[in-house]
């Protein structure tokens, strides 16, 4: 079975995970210490509870979104795209039917603040996982729109060092193959239509046969 996966470098973003999860317990271990210290600042308390919030919600989201997997394959008329987590959790699922999809379309590169200098600061990724980006739409026939294939943007910026790194090869080489797939499947299900309705055409009385060759000519 033919099989599109998001081909990028989200194994980036590993030290960027491991550095929030380090950062959380350091931060709920110190919080747990003031709770118990005597006298309790509560003002510290408050603060540093956001902030146990907002970099528990990026590494769920870092898991989610760039450490995940997502691929699409086409099995009986339908597209099936999903998002798993360590090659065994399913994050989410979706059923599309080929024929419902008018179009793929590449939403295109945004840039990122990775290049800025604080790109070692795990707080700095905080914001980032909090903006993915799922770059390829799904256009449906009923007007009905999906977003898959989350995009890295790991650097905002293409100087010559980080163009070596890293560029859109990896996204554009997945966006083409599963552009491709889609309209051969669709391709594919048009023919087979187009032959079952010969078939049922030749099944018929040779008198309605007459006319259907009549009115085709």
């Amino acid at each position: 079975m033919r099989k599109v996966e998001n081909r990028q470098p989200f194994n980036l973003y590993i030290y960027a995970l491991i550095s929030l999860i380090v950062t959380d317990i350091a931060i709920i271990i110190f919080l747990v210490g003031l709770i118990f210290s005597r006298p309790v600042i509560y003002v510290i308390i408050v603060i540093l509870l956001i902030m146990v919030y907002f970099i528990t919600r990026a590494i769920v989201n870092c898991l989610k979104y760039y450490i995940s997997k997502e691929e699409c394959y086409c099995e009986n008329g339908t597209l099936i795209y999903k998002r798993i987590l360590l090659k065994k959790f399913i994050l989410k699922e979706m059923e599309i039917p080929l024929l419902n999809i008018q179009k793929v379309i590449d939403k295109g590169h945004i840039p990122s603040h990775n290049a800025r200098r604080d790109v070692l600061n795990p707080l700095h990724y905080v914001v980032l996982f909090f903006n993915y980006y799922e770059r390829i739409l799904l256009e449906m026939k009923t007007g009905d729109k999906y977003e898959i294939f989350v995009y890295a943007f790991p650097y905002g910026t293409r100087t010559e060092e980080l163009e070596k790194i890293y560029n859109d090869n990896d996204f554009l080489k997945s966006f083409d193959e599963l552009k491709e797939m889609i309209e051969e499947e669709q391709k594919k299900i048009l023919f087979s239509q187009k032959v079952e309705n010969l078939r049922e055409r030749y099944n018929f009385p040779l008198d309605e046969r007459y006319n259907y060759i009549l009115n085709k000519i």
